[in-house]
């Protein structure tokens, strides 16, 4: 897909916040990884190494931690732990030096 996108002239971005989908997306040449919640030092160097932007999504995580009553109970605790995890990552890609878009 990414191939064919880029023979079109197009970049591709996708929604990754585990670090195996963020390492296959940067793999496979995307332009940007939306979320990166739990990106690490391994694939803070890759997005350096290729080129690629992080769009953290972060008001998402903001809303959702500020409205817990609007989500399920059972998955109250992960958006609670993905916001402190992302807050660590976004801070990461930033000492890091990688290109940071913030949403």
């Amino acid at each position: 897909m990414v191939e064919e996108a880029n023979r079109a002239g197009l970049e591709v971005c996708t929604h990754a916040h585990g670090k195996a989908g963020i390492m296959t997306a940067l793999k496979s040449g995307v332009h940007t990884i939306e979320h990166g919640s739990y990106l690490d030092e391994e694939a803070c160097d890759l997005m350096l190494e290729k080129g690629a932007m992080l769009v953290a999504t972060r008001s998402i995580v903001e809303y959702g931690v500020n409205h817990l009553e609007e989500i399920p109970p059972e998955t109250r605790q992960k958006m609670l732990d993905t916001s402190v995890q992302q807050k660590k990552a976004y801070a990461l890609a930033i000492k890091k030096g990688v290109k940071v878009g913030l949403l």
